[in-house]
């Protein structure tokens, strides 16, 4: 980070802690619907004394690259962003950065700007949204990819085939593959 960047904080941004990435904090689970018993309306009411896992080593990819544009910050764009993930397929073993909307669906908009950032930085999405039936949410993920062509059809083949995918941790980083570990 070059001497005229400042660190970004959460401020009040909660997304993270909204139960849409399922997660457990206290023995609480965390889903769509579920969210954290700390948040408050000016952001986490324990945040000094957050549990370590999963709070303090969570990696916001907003927070962590200084290069995302501020439009991207998760209360902002509805969308959650991880980076460091591996797309590990036989067609494409690519880095990869995994979004999960904040609600149902991620915003038209939002993903506009994500399609001009994934050509600016020559990186790859695979976007997580939310489905339900009525008002409650299944636990099913709709995914698909944003970035170069190749990568967008991979995801869009897999997808449309029906394959599961399986978001793991290996060696410190996600791994997004067909393979349940």
């Amino acid at each position: 980070m070059s001497s005229n960047q400042t660190p970004r904080s959460c401020g009040e941004c909660t997304a993270c802690c909204n139960g849409w990435l399922r997660t457990t904090i206290d023995g609480c689970d965390l889903s769509p619907g579920n969210p954290c018993k700390h948040i408050t309306p000016k952001g986490c009411g324990i945040y000094s004394v957050r549990p370590e896992d999963p709070c303090a080593i969570f990696s916001c990819g907003w927070l962590l690259n200084l290069s995302m544009p501020d439009r991207l910050q998760p209360n902002i764009a509805k969308v959650i962003i991880k980076p460091g993930a591996i797309w590990e397929r036989p067609s494409l073993n690519i880095p990869v950065h995994v979004a999960t909307a904040v609600g149902p669906r991620i915003p038209g908009k939002t993903i506009q700007w994500m399609r001009a950032y994934a050509r600016e930085e020559n990186c790859q999405f695979i976007c997580h949204e939310h489905v339900r039936e009525g008002k409650t949410y299944t636990g099913v993920l709709k995914r698909f990819g944003i970035g170069s062509p190749e990568f967008e059809q991979d995801v869009a083949n897999w997808s449309a085939a029906g394959h599961a995918f399986y978001v793991t941790h290996s060696k410190s980083k996600l791994i997004v593959s067909d393979k349940k570990s």
